[in-house]
């Protein structure tokens, strides 16, 4: 335990040395999938790293939209790794380790509290959690499922130093790229809105990757964007608040007031759910638009087709492809382990929940937070908290409670998977030689 603290404390250090100098996130990125290196995926495939889980993170619930697709999503054929869905789930013989960290949650708060260094430390601590082993087997690659998270803290968390040098996954680039596709043949001007947390909208994130995906799609002069921090959204759906839908309305109609005074033109054809909390409103989401959409003032602001974009789905696409490319997809059923295949986690104060002022108060390098890390149990969500996750992602609420109370199995296996190991290494020269780029996942646009 110690000596894995202290790789903690290490890993931490080193994406501390970059927190003051970030990068344009944008920049780390060649193209939708451009960040994936080639390693020896014959060491990779060997080794047991592939037998590893994914790690998953988020400030709280909402990474669970992410979760739910990377346990059902059909994208691609297991056998040859193409894209074409074979009725089998991509990820079907993977483990994940999920964290929420809910004691610090909203994260989108912190900016405005002029703790933006602050945050990218938890960041980084999130992702030392599923990277490390306590309680739970260290993740093969990181799945940042927090827009605000990857806004600030993704280049924090790839300078660390991550085991088996585990590669690293945001939403934000992929909310982009779902949301370009669903405007293909669009030749008209339109406007992309996206709705995210404060912290989210003040980094510019999506607002700067937008128009360089429209730079590099060359559609540069005829979108326009629209974006508005959801106020109190993210921090109701935790809760399980039963006002969220009226605070999902409100935002919704102040983000398109905010155009339309702003002299907006164009019809909003994507709305971009820039905050994986979102989805568990995505009815009232899409009513309340709907309802604008057919009043006199907002004519012309709306368009009838809007496309609702959720970026989880082309996030696990890219998770699949960068464990493809890899040779790190588990080729091995795992049997029994499929009754623990999600190991759940979050944060909680050590003296009950963290006021405002001790949150928004603390400093980079304070060590003790006030918080720890427990497992997820029912008994610390709420009823509309539970309700809203067995609604909106019946497969994570499955997955998550059915492992419950029950040990979780070694990463290693009992029976002989070398020849499931080379069929990996196979597929992943497979997908190295390409040509599936250019489908686009089939979920994700609504």
């Amino acid at each position: 335990m110690n000596t894995n603290k202290h790789r903690i404390s290490m890993m931490l250090a080193a994406g501390l040395m970059v927190g003051a100098a970030l990068a344009d996130v944008t920049n780390y990125y060649a193209s939708a999938f451009g960040f994936i290196d080639t390693r020896d995926v014959v060491s990779a495939a060997s080794d047991g790293v592939s037998s590893l889980p994914v790690g998953v993170f988020d400030s709280g619930i909402g990474g669970m939209s992410v979760l739910e697709q990377l346990l059902v999503v059909d994208e691609f054929d297991n056998a040859s790794g193409r894209r074409r869905p074979d009725g089998k789930p991509d990820f079907e013989n993977e483990r994940f380790v999920y964290f929420g960290d809910q004691a610090n949650m909203p994260y989108g708060r912190y900016d405005s509290a002029g703790k933006a260094d602050f945050l990218r430390e938890l960041v980084m601590r999130d992702a030392s959690f599923v990277l490390g082993s306590d309680g739970h087997d260290p993740a093969k690659i990181v799945v940042i499922a927090c827009n605000t998270a990857t806004a600030y803290g993704l280049d924090s968390v790839l300078a660390m130093d991550r085991p088996h040098d585990a590669k690293v996954i945001g939403v934000v680039n992929s909310g982009v790229e779902a949301a370009f596709d669903a405007m293909n043949g669009v030749d008209s001007p339109f406007a992309i809105a996206v709705m995210a947390t404060p912290g989210t909208i003040a980094s510019g994130v999506y607002e700067r990757t937008l128009k360089n995906e429209a730079a590099a799609r060359g559609v540069a002069g005829r979108i326009s964007v629209v974006n508005r921090g959801g106020i109190g959204l993210a921090e109701a759906v935790e809760c399980g608040d039963p006002g969220m839908m009226e605070c999902a309305r409100t935002n919704i109609v102040a983000m398109v007031e905010k155009y339309r005074d702003g002299g907006g033109k164009a019809p909003i054809r994507a709305l971009i759910l820039g905050c994986t909390h979102y989805p568990f409103v995505m009815d009232t989401i899409r009513k309340t638009v709907d309802g604008l959409r057919r009043m006199p003032e907002y004519a012309g602001l709306i368009a009838a087709d809007i496309k609702y974009v959720d970026p989880a789905v082309y996030t696990a696409v890219a998770c699949y492809r960068s464990l493809c490319k890899d040779g790190l997809l588990n080729m091995c059923d795992p049997g029994t382990e499929k009754r623990g295949r999600v190991q759940t986690f979050f944060s909680v104060g050590k003296d009950g929940p963290l006021p405002d002022s001790v949150k928004y108060g603390r400093d980079c390098g304070s060590g003790d937070i006030g918080t720890i890390i427990v497992p997820v149990s029912k008994a610390g969500l709420s009823r509309n908290t539970l309700q809203g996750i067995r609604k909106s992602f019946p497969a994570c609420y499955a997955a998550i409670f059915a492992s419950q109370n029950r040990s979780c199995v070694s990463a290693s296996h009992s029976g002989d998977c070398r020849h499931l190991r080379q069929r990996a290494i196979d597929l992943s020269a497979d997908i190295r030689a390409g040509g599936d780029e250019g489908r686009q996942p089939r979920g994700g646009i609504r």
